[in-house]
């Protein structure tokens, strides 16, 4: 699981707490137009934890991003740990 922050820290820079509180803008577009669609066709699904101003998304890849796609960087990564 990856936070919303997490993602926008890795693949933009700076610290995770930035883009709650002062970088919104880039956060919630990266929301818009890259999180939600990838859910949307399957790709991840999100987590919320929390209510309201509070709440925290977090997201997974599904069984269908393997399926899907052949990455690179799919050989360095663990796999998950399922129970």
């Amino acid at each position: 699981m990856v936070s919303e922050e997490r993602l926008c820290s890795v693949l933009f820079g700076g610290a995770e707490s930035r883009f709650r509180r002062h970088d919104y803008q880039l956060a919630a577009n990266f929301h818009i137009h890259v999180l939600r669609p990838l859910c949307w066709v399957g790709l991840l699904q999100e987590h919320r934890l929390g209510k309201r101003i509070e709440q925290r998304e977090l997201y997974t890849k599904t069984a269908l991003w393997t399926a899907v796609l052949k990455l690179e960087t799919d050989r360095v990564l663990k796999p998950p740990t399922q129970h």
